[in-house]
């Protein structure tokens, strides 16, 4: 969850003029924090990335003597999560703020990153079959 912006979705499904053009349509979420995780250093998800609810888990050693980041006030990223929904940013035991709070993320879709002007895996001969055809 400390992606929790683009978190908020599971599937996406993305179609122009009809024609799918998602290639996998589920588990957005994961495909979301995988790309953020591989692709940005700790410097930048702890700035760049806060904007859209990244905050990174920080192992913490539970009651058996195990390393874990299970949600715990001992997880820095989980208490920090936690401080964005509760009243006076608090993390301990105030109540949650009815206001919710506010995330600036890209959404990333198919087509996010393409700078040609045709979508990948487009079919275009048959239109321009079936308009030679007409004339």
């Amino acid at each position: 969850m400390n992606n929790a912006c683009s978190s908020l979705f599971s599937s996406l499904h993305m179609s122009i003029n009809g024609v799918a053009i998602t290639t996998n349509q589920q588990n957005y979420h994961y495909k979301c924090y995988v790309q953020n995780l591989l692709s940005f250093n700790e410097l930048a998800k702890t700035s760049n990335l806060h904007l859209s609810g990244w905050a990174s888990d920080k192992a913490w050693i539970d009651e058996s003597g195990e390393s874990t980041t299970h949600a715990s006030p001992s997880n820095f990223g989980f208490k920090t999560r936690a401080q964005w929904f509760k009243k006076g940013y608090i993390s301990d035991s105030s109540p949650f703020r009815t206001q919710g709070y506010t995330f600036l993320a890209p959404f990333r879709h198919e087509l996010h990153g393409v700078t040609k002007p045709i979508p990948p895996g487009a079919n275009l001969i048959k239109k321009f079959q079936r308009r030679f055809a007409l004339l």
